[in-house]
């Protein structure tokens, strides 16, 4: 049998029971009761997971309630916060007051692909002026895609999650062509730590790219927002094609047609002094650069010395945004023409034009004369082989009243196996000059006929050149008078009040004018008769 003591004892450990269940109870009714460590403010829900839809940008919250608490009341609602950074602080502003049985929430007003979005949250208790403490900050993941084309790399960097403690397991780079982010496959796997990546982008291409990070032991996937990449297009071989060269005294006009099948960055216009460096130290300049695939016209205009002492070699370079080449049409080469004079003879000679392999080449050479009717071009040769140069005998033209200046132009054409021209190449005008007989009669009859068939044959004093010239002629009388002046014409004998001269001698100067020959001077005597009747 038990005694009082223990009896006692018994009884006081049974009020204390009751008493610690009543208050336990008391709490979990919403009263603090008689708890010395109760607050009116509910426990901060648990973030579970921040996501960003990658193609919209749109965030996507998901969290727990928080755990039950005999020191705190439910929750009976949700207010999430949307961070934004001022003064280098985070400002929380709420966005969303949710109910106690909803766990998950998309924020239509964010755009994960401009930045990263952070939130917080708080639970809601009885009382609405007491929410929860804050919960950690969660941060979405933002991704940020740099093009690199000259070296076909694609860069990604990104801002880490933030959240879960840092405990990511790994970050995995999806990367294809397929617009649909669902679709998008696995393309590389990186270290939790690591922040960015990089790969061979290829050309020609379009990536989408996104990134997810994974929490260690769990099936928690975050992803981040969406990038679209295309790549530089890969250049397709052309036809560029130099197809004449036209030269002049000051410069050389190129004509060029173009067929392109991807557009470059731009062209470079280059001359070279040789064909290659096989014949010599090989001096390559840029003349010009141009973007518009268009063009059809480049012109080269430097000194005289420059452009016509010697043939030049052209190409048009076809140049990628990197600043490298990509394409080169064949090099065109201008025509030098040169002249030299024996006798009544001018021998031409030029340059030779190079040609593709299996076309052939062919040159033709015209002269230009002056006439009184005006300049008269003729083609006076065809040469189909070396050795390049004609002989062009002027001796035809010996008195008919043509200058004796003669030019000379050559125009050389490639010729392809269908018998079609592909390229021409014309030289600038090259002139030489004929020297010029001179005949001075020594005697006149002015009053016979031109056509009497007298010994003289001549019944005006002029000087008689093998080709045009222009003088100017003075006639003096044996007292030094000028009784006559004039320029390009002959003396009849008449004196200026249109009276006959007297018979004798007569004193004659003439300044003959020879373009590029300078000027000749003549001095002498001749008789005046007239036949005896």
């Amino acid at each position: 049998m038990l005694g009082f003591p223990y009896r006692h004892g018994l009884l006081f450990a049974c009020l204390l029971t009751f008493t610690l269940f009543f208050s336990n109870w008391a709490l979990a009714q919403g009263g603090g009761g008689g708890n010395q460590h109760w607050t009116d403010q509910p426990l901060p829900p648990e973030i579970s997971l921040l996501t960003v839809e990658p193609n919209t940008g749109r965030t996507t919250l998901t969290w727990a309630a928080p755990a039950a608490s005999p020191n705190n009341p439910e929750a009976v609602g949700y207010i999430v916060y949307r961070g934004k950074l001022e003064n280098d602080k985070w400002v929380w502003q709420p966005v969303a007051d949710l109910p106690p049985s909803q766990f998950s929430w998309t924020d239509d007003d964010a755009d994960g692909r401009s930045g990263s979005v952070r939130y917080v949250m708080a639970s809601k208790g009885p009382d609405e002026n007491l929410p929860s403490k804050l919960t950690d900050p969660h941060a979405s993941i933002y991704l940020k895609v740099e093009y690199v084309p000259c070296r076909n790399l694609i860069r990604l960097k990104w801002t880490p999650y933030v959240g879960w403690d840092n405990d990511i397991e790994n970050y995995v780079v999806r990367a294809g062509d397929s617009q649909t982010w669902t679709s998008i496959p696995e393309f590389a796997t990186l270290p939790g730590a690591q922040w960015e990546h990089e790969f061979p982008s290829g050309q020609d291409k379009t990536w989408y790219i996104f990134l997810e990070a994974r929490q260690k032991g769990t099936n928690q996937v975050t992803r981040s927002n969406l990038w679209k990449v295309e790549t530089r297009k890969q250049y397709i071989p052309a036809s560029i094609l130099l197809d004449s060269i036209v030269s002049a005294p000051r410069q050389n006009r190129l004509t060029l047609k173009m067929k392109l099948n991807t557009n470059p960055a731009y062209f470079r216009l280059v001359r070279q002094n040789v064909f290659d460096e096989a014949e010599g130290q090989l001096e390559s300049i840029d003349i010009l650069r141009f973007t518009d695939p268009n063009t059809r016209e480049l012109i080269d205009s430097v000194t005289p010395d420059q452009i016509q002492g010697r043939k030049r070699f052209y190409s048009i370079v076809a140049m990628d945004e990197c600043d490298e080449e990509v394409d080169r049409s064949q090099k065109s080469n201008s025509i030098i023409a040169r002249i030299s004079t024996r006798g009544s003879k001018n021998e031409i000679s030029w340059d030779k034009l190079e040609i593709s392999e299996g076309s052939r080449a062919e040159y033709r050479i015209h002269r230009m004369i002056t006439k009184s009717t005006g300049i008269e071009e003729l083609e006076i040769a065809t040469v189909q082989h070396e050795p390049l140069k004609t002989v062009d005998d002027l001796s035809e033209f010996s008195g008919q009243g043509v200058q004796n200046h003669f030019c000379y132009r050559v125009t050389a054409y490639e010729i392809t196996t269908d018998n079609s021209t592909k390229r021409v190449s014309i030289s600038a005008p090259q002139c030489a000059q004929i020297e010029s007989q001179i005949e001075i009669p020594t005697a006149i009859s002015p009053t016979e006929s031109a056509a009497t068939g007298n010994k003289l044959g001549r019944n005006v004093f002029a000087p008689l050149t093998t080709y045009n010239a222009q003088y100017t002629m003075y006639i003096y009388n044996r007292s030094g008078e000028t009784i006559f002046t004039g320029i390009n014409e002959g003396w009849n004998g008449r004196l200026r009040d249109g009276s006959y001269a007297p018979e004798g001698a007569y004193i004659y100067r003439i300044e003959f004018n020879m373009k590029d020959r300078g000027s000749q001077v003549r001095t002498g005597s001749f008789m005046v008769v007239y036949p005896t009747r």
